[in-house]
């Protein structure tokens, strides 16, 4: 359960089949595990380490938004203490009104060989409180705005 369960773990996972398989695992943003991969990220953020994209930082045993921030600054990345996950920031995501949601779907899988899944009638949807708009250094801290 662990695999999919901390985010860290399932960041590696992900990666991992996107290596064999890009075609089908192109669905999320390009990962990095901080610290592993500092050396590498440090890359996207240039010589000035600052980068034209955001990135959102997460703590690998966060939950409910706590430790979450957007970023620009490679600055951020050197101070963590602990194990995150940082993703480049969707640019373009899907809008309702407006507005960034996320759904939750919950299934259970019973067996792999053959597959066996069960989707749970009832779902969850998240909406932001307020209108999204580009990250910038003025509202990059707006949670309702960035976060679901």
């Amino acid at each position: 359960m662990i695999e999919v369960s901390r985010k860290t773990r399932l960041a590696y996972n992900l990666e991992t089949m996107r290596k064999g398989f890009k075609n089908e695992y192109d669905f999320f943003p390009k990962t990095y595990i901080i610290p592993r991969d500092i050396s590498i990220i440090k890359e996207a953020f240039g010589y000035f380490g600052r980068s034209k994209h955001a990135f959102i930082i997460k703590p690998d045993g966060g939950c409910q938004g706590r430790g979450i921030f957007l970023t620009k600054s490679f600055r951020d990345l050197k101070e963590l203490k602990t194990t995150h996950v940082a993703q480049h920031y969707i640019s373009d995501p899907f809008l309702i009104e407006g507005k960034k949601f996320d759904l939750r779907v919950y299934v259970l899988v019973t067996s792999c060989s053959p597959l066996h899944v069960y989707l749970f009638k009832d779902g969850l949807v998240r909406m932001c409180t307020e209108d999204f708009a580009q990250p910038t250094a003025t509202n990059m801290d707006q949670k309702c705005m960035h976060l679901t």
